[in-house]
């Protein structure tokens, strides 16, 4: 296989800002600062969904305040914001598949080169007299991308895989499986913390055995496998909760005159996301069985056990650095960090050390629920049965069956002062199936007509009740819940002749 693959991607990260009708920002002169930003809140109501969601950005925002009349506008959030980006990648892959001892034994593998090469291109501010400011297009001091493009990332990774199945006996085989691979580039709208730089290529390997046993003529097959795989630089949880923070701590200390706009430019902590380094181990288990003619049962079952490291490694020692500059320009002004409030910004949690204090426990909260495996359940099971009635006047051409589908409970969190596992409730919910088939009369071209009609329903008993996610500092209330699908009924019906 010869591929050839050409992407281009532009990326914007904006803020919705207040803009009069001159486009002039409605306190300060550099559009993304936070005094500019707009903030919309959505009131929910207890047990009505209908209002779960936050502020509606399409809702239009028009306000008159000192002659000026105001609207809202979307503008990019920092020098990193906007972003573009070219992707070239050159693809040659090789399969091959091998039969030995008469087909007891077979052999599979695969080899794969990539010739990749990205190329990004930065914003710089709008300055005054650019035709666009006039136009309305954009505003004065707006970041926006430039012309000059810069190679990132250049080089050919590879990928092989290895694998294959031995049939021991007629009812007993092996299987094994390995590879090792080297993802493209992601160029979406991912952007690393805290230069907001494109994510760098992913990395894993994998491999995975197991047991098949096929016995009484087909009826009753088994499958027993264990898996390990592991990635790198896997793409993981939004930063927010640092760099929303730090942009607070930034502009508290540009409107205090402690550091100029171009300490501004330069130090802001821009990005959306961390890197991590992904493990994961489990086994799985099937068994399909056809007791008699008409019964069909199976069971499924499978264990996963999985752990994060390395959770913003990067973006805790930039932050480290730049807890260093925001101190020494603030000791430099003759203050501290405890006497300098991030107070009248949006979401502000009181004093700069508040926000640094906050941005390190965010980072030691989330790093913890990677590591632990926030939201993980361990064991799912499901079952499902059917049988067709193949005799009898009136039951014959019917089908009914059900089954069930069951989750352990959920690791929610830990109380890392009193070392207390928080878990959410398991899962167990219950189908059903009902149907009839028959075949008419011949009905076309001298060939009979097959009528099915199937009636499936899933969460038999309701069960939709919202699971608990997660709690709040205080453990005492829900942070974060996730809804169920509740009752579902799907009727189908199928001709063919």
């Amino acid at each position: 296989l010869f591929q050839v693959d050409r992407t281009l991607v532009r990326r914007r990260i904006g803020l919705e800002m207040l803009i009069d009708q001159n486009g002039v920002p409605i306190s300060n002169v550099f559009p993304e600062n936070q005094v500019n930003l707009l903030v919309r809140r959505q009131y929910v109501t207890d047990g009505a969904f209908d209002t779960y969601y936050r502020g509606n950005v399409d809702v239009p925002i028009r306000q008159t305040i000192n002659g000026r009349t105001f609207a809202s506008r979307w503008v990019t959030r920092n020098e990193n914001g906007q972003v573009k980006t070219k992707s070239a990648t050159d693809t040659m892959m090789l399969a091959t598949q091998s039969h030995f001892w008469r087909d007891r034994l077979t052999v599979l593998f695969g080899y794969r080169v990539d010739n990749l090469e990205t190329t990004r291109f930065f914003a710089q501010r709008v300055p005054a007299g650019d035709p666009r400011i006039a136009s309305g297009e954009r505003l004065l001091h707006e970041w926006d991308l430039g012309t000059v493009g810069q190679k990132i990332q250049a080089f050919k990774p590879t990928t092989r895989s290895v694998g294959g199945v031995l049939h021991a006996t007629k009812h007993i085989s092996f299987s094994y499986n390995e590879s090792s691979n080297v993802g493209q580039p992601i160029i979406t709208n991912a952007s690393i913390i805290p230069d907001a730089s494109s994510p760098p290529t992913t990395s894993g390997k994998g491999s995975d055995w197991g047991v098949m046993f096929d016995l009484f003529d087909g009826r009753l097959f088994m499958r027993v496998n264990r898996y390990e795989t592991s990635s790198y630089n896997t793409l993981d949880a939004a930063g927010g909760f640092i760099t929303t923070p730090a942009a607070r701590i930034m502009d508290t200390l540009r409107a205090r005159n402690v550091i100029s706009q171009a300490d501004y430019d330069r130090h802001i902590i821009v990005g959306a996301n961390g890197l991590s380094d992904a493990f994961a181990r489990g086994v799985e288990a099937s068994v399909t069985a056809n007791p008699l003619r008409n019964w069909a049962l199976q069971v499924n079952y499978s264990y996963n056990k999985q752990s994060k490291t390395g959770l913003f490694r990067a973006a805790e020692a930039h932050v480290r650095s730049e807890e260093k500059f925001w101190r020494e320009r603030i000791q430099a002004a003759g203050l501290t960090a405890a006497n300098v409030s991030t107070g009248g910004l949006a979401g502000s949690v009181g004093s700069v050390e508040d926000e640094i204090a906050g941005i390190y426990r965010g980072i030691a909260d989330r790093r913890l629920a990677a590591e632990l495996g926030f939201g993980r359940r361990p064991h799912k099971a499901n079952l499902f049965t059917r049988y067709t009635f193949g005799e009898g006047r009136l039951l014959k051409g019917f089908l009914a069956g059900g089954g069930m589908r069951y989750q352990s409970k959920s690791f929610n969190q830990r109380d890392v002062t009193t070392g207390r596992d928080y878990w959410g409730e398991p899962i167990l919910q219950f189908d059903l199936l009902v149907g009839y088939r028959k075949r008419l009369a011949k009905f076309y071209a001298n060939r009979p007509m097959d009528l099915s009609i199937q009636l499936n329903i899933t969460n038999l008993l309701d069960d939709a009740e919202p699971l608990v996610g997660r709690l709040n500092n205080f453990y005492n209330a829900p942070r974060r819940v996730y809804l169920q699908e509740p009752r579902n009924f799907r009727l189908t019906t199928t001709v063919s002749f």
